[in-house]
């Protein structure tokens, strides 16, 4: 009894430090209380640890010649990291190197220790945190839209180098990044986390955990909300690239496949097909009914209700953007794409006069621009050398997550498990092009710490796994 009482002590110690990890990314509550959250999380971990170290069990793997060569470039990434930050000298970079060390020990730690029961629990109750995140950042939308909440504090996007972008804090939801085009101030959600395209992508562990091994399509659905909330095109290429995964395991006419195209086949509609007059859906939708600005008064023109009229005249994109951007319903910004293609070039420069890198943690501030490409920012940082070895690295993980799909047997309850989470590593490998380091968070390694502990083969005489 005592040895049971341990074990589940054991169990429920892990699955309690991996969800308090999640509240340092995607869930961002660290922008409240920064130190709070960073040093409580640290002191939970070294306790866990201490438990673990003297009740625990370790696993033991045998490792393929593919999975040696992942943790050689790992290694060979990491030490081009530390030769980097050595030379650059700087205390914030060295804090910044123990941070990422710090990161591949949590991804280590919890390899050692997890089973498919911890598997299942963690990524059940991630799935239904992000359910409730999104309700909570619905309601939080409407509220704002109806104006009757106020927000309890306002806080910078920490993330953001080049602009200085400011979200409003509500119970339930930050708001107030990134407008979208309405016929009234709108904005993309963005839950917990730093801005709405991270938000977007943290909904997709749970989105194909819910769909595919829960078969919960109401959840599932509600996940669905959220990504269209957060008017993420980028998701849409993570859908995209995961059809043919699909299409391999699961008929056409399946759920899944159905609601991944649904899905895909709005975010079309709302960003890239033309309506009429050959601007996106809600850009469209926008400049039907908008106040008209009256020659005559200088103002706008009021309608015999009281209400803003809109008046006549031509009604084209250049007129409603000049409105919308004076009014702050979107924001007159350069495209993304355009924004991401210049970080490469301005990290390519770099790197050809500094061949070292900038050190940890100080890519974009050396070269004062967003690095929005999170490969880039690696080899930024860690020098040429460390980033062909982090990109090599993450190609081979990348492999790693299209074999175990397409090895998978959709009627089988573990293959589930595993389609969605090797699902989940290729959304974090977008997400690595588009966003962040894909090993930014222990959120990161806990999902990957997950698909190796289903590809990897205990040695002989272990029963752990």
């Amino acid at each position: 009894m005592k040895e049971s009482f341990i074990d589940r002590t054991m169990m429920y110690s892990l699955i309690f430090t991996t969800v308090f990890s999640w509240f340092l990314f995607p869930f961002l509550l660290k922008f409240l209380y920064p130190s709070v959250f960073k040093i409580s999380f640290l002191l939970i971990l070294l306790a866990v640890f201490l438990m673990h170290w003297k009740y625990s069990n370790v696993n033991k793997f045998e490792f393929s010649r593919e999975q040696k060569i992942f943790f050689f470039l790992w290694a060979g990434y990491l030490f081009a990291l530390m030769v980097s930050t050595i030379y650059a000298n700087d205390f914030y970079a060295y804090k910044q190197f123990l941070s990422n060390c710090l990161k591949v020990m949590f991804f280590i730690f919890i390899l050692l220790l997890i089973d498919k029961v911890y598997i299942y629990k963690t990524f059940t109750i991630y799935a239904n945190l992000m359910v409730i995140s999104v309700i909570a950042a619905l309601a939080v939308s409407i509220g704002v839209g109806m104006e009757i909440l106020e927000p309890i504090s306002t806080l910078r996007n920490e993330e953001n180098i080049e602009n200085h972008y400011l979200f409003d804090v509500y119970w339930g939801s930050y708001y107030r990044l990134s407008a979208v085009y309405a016929p009234f101030p709108l904005f993309r959600m963005q839950g917990f986390s730093e801005e709405p395209g991270t938000f977007a992508f943290a909904l997709m562990p749970a989105i194909f955990w819910m769909l595919i091994v829960k078969k919960a399509i109401v959840r599932t659905l509600i996940l669905g909300v959220g990504v269209l909330g957060s008017y993420s095109i980028g998701i849409g290429l993570v859908l995209l690239g995961i059809i043919p995964l699909l299409l391999k395991v699961r008929s056409i006419r399946s759920t899944e496949i159905l609601f991944v195209s649904g899905l895909l086949s709005l975010l079309l509609l709302m960003f890239i097909i033309p309506i009429k007059t050959g601007m996106p859906l809600f850009q469209w939708i926008a400049q039907l009914d908008y106040p008209r600005l009256d020659a005559n008064s200088g103002g706008l023109s009021a309608g015999s209700g009281g209400g803003l009229s809109a008046g006549s005249g031509p009604r084209n994109a250049d007129e409603y953007n000049a409105y919308a951007w004076s009014s702050g319903f979107i924001e007159n910004k350069t495209p993304s794409m355009t924004l991401r293609y210049e970080a490469i070039l301005i990290v390519g420069d770099y790197l050809s006069k500094h061949p070292f890198g900038t050190g940890a943690g100080l890519g974009m501030t050396t070269v004062d621009y967003a690095i929005a490409v999170g490969f880039a920012n690696a080899a930024l940082e860690s020098g040429g050398v460390g980033g062909v070895f982090y990109i090599l690295m993450f190609l081979l993980l990348t492999w790693f997550a299209i074999q175990m799909v397409w090895k998978s047997d959709i009627s089988s309850s573990e293959d589930k498990m595993r389609i969605a989470i090797g699902l989940s590593v290729l959304a974090c490998m977008m997400m690595g092009l588009q966003r962040q380091q894909p090993d930014i968070s222990f959120w990161h390694m806990w999902i990957y710490a997950a698909l190796f502990y289903l590809t990897l083969k205990p040695k002989a005489g272990d029963s752990q796994i």
